[in-house]
């Protein structure tokens, strides 16, 4: 049976579902013409009641282009960190550092959140959370749990359409990064759970700054182990300052299997979905004008 949701301004993100089968069509809507990524954030954030947007802070360069974001724009936020718990003792200390230090030296405030994550998935929580979705990485169950922590207006990162180097598409959006907006949606919780694909404007502005970098500089990789150089290049193009390069981080990265086996949680998942999920993306006419090609899709990374 195929199920289609819609998210982003103006539902111009259309994902559909069939089977183990997700698609993900960039929708023609109509954009403005704002000039800087930071004016395209404050259009996405006024969509907030007022009072605080609390950003989701794991340590990684998106959630702090946020963070710059709001403060440049003289927008009250907190940074909500959470702290991934074994025996009471945190176990996401790589990412710890970086988002302490980050709010310490640019005086955004931060609030630590706390989880024990092993009694989390012994008790199954993350099926709970994630049955409902196509999603088979166990830990955007703990993001789901930490969006219900939050009392205002919550922010994630996000991410945009990935412009290949090499040919002219865009890699897929992965079925389990997708699901934010509609958790959300469903749970009742005011938010936007992909800042940088809120609009069609954002994605299309981060799209372009992006081959504009590869164009000039073709020496930056964008392959899995340069990422990091890569995405602090575009973070500091896009306006937000030199930040500090650091290993990919979405909170989860160097926590090793012997304190807490993803693999094993990751099974229960591929069973209640039985199998694995193949993603693919298709585009029309303002993303073809970019990347210069007509409209098609693309199911490989």
């Amino acid at each position: 049976m195929e199920t289609i949701f819609y998210s982003g301004i103006d539902n111009y993100l259309k994902h559909t579902i069939n089977g183990l089968l997700f698609n993900t069509e960039i929708l023609d809507v109509p954009v403005g013409g704002r000039e800087s990524i930071i004016s395209i954030f404050n259009e996405h954030l006024q969509e907030r009641p007022g009072g605080r947007i609390e950003v989701l802070y794991s340590g990684g360069l998106d959630s702090e282009a946020v963070l710059i974001s709001c403060n440049k724009l003289k927008i009250q936020c907190t940074a909500i960190t959470m702290r991934l718990m074994v025996n009471q003792c945190p176990i996401n200390t790589h990412d710890l550092y970086y988002s302490e230090k980050f709010c310490r030296e640019n005086k955004v405030e931060q609030t630590f959140i706390d989880l024990d994550v092993f009694r989390f998935f012994e008790n199954g929580e993350h099926i709970r959370y994630l049955s409902p979705y196509l999603i088979t990485e166990p830990h955007v169950a703990t993001h789901f749990w930490l969006l219900e922590q939050c009392t205002e207006f919550p922010v994630i990162g996000g991410d945009y359409g990935w412009p290949w180097g090499n040919a002219q598409v865009i890699s897929p959006y992965r079925s389990s990064y997708c699901y934010y907006d509609k958790f959300m949606h469903d749970t009742g919780i005011a938010g936007i759970g992909n800042m940088f694909s809120h609009s069609l404007e954002s994605n299309l502005y981060l799209m372009q700054t992006h081959i504009n970098l590869i164009r000039e500089f073709p020496e930056l990789k964008t392959d899995y182990v340069n990422i990091p150089v890569f995405k602090q290049a575009l973070i500091n193009r896009l306006g937000f300052g030199n930040l500090t390069v650091r290993l990919r981080s979405y909170g989860w990265d160097n926590i090793p299997s012997v304190v807490i086996n993803k693999g094993k949680y990751q099974a229960d998942l591929f069973k209640v979905h039985r199998g694995y999920v193949k993603n693919s993306i298709s585009w029309n006419n303002s993303v073809a004008n970019i990347i210069g090609e007509g409209p098609r899709s693309n199911d490989k990374f």
